[in-house]
């Protein structure tokens, strides 16, 4: 995800951060395993 899109979701109301619970690299909405550590424990948090 482009830094030009993640301020563009700051602007646009609430967002959604995706994130792996084991290592805390953000994600893609689409992702289901982190791409730097493999594994399949993602989460999703809104922030209004």
């Amino acid at each position: 995800m482009s830094v030009l899109t993640r301020i563009r979701r700051l602007f646009d109301g609430p967002a959604e951060v995706h994130e792996c619970r084991r290592c805390g690299t953000t994600l893609d909405r689409d992702d289901d395993r982190c791409h730097n550590c493999g594994t399949e424990d993602v989460v999703s948090y809104r922030i209004e």
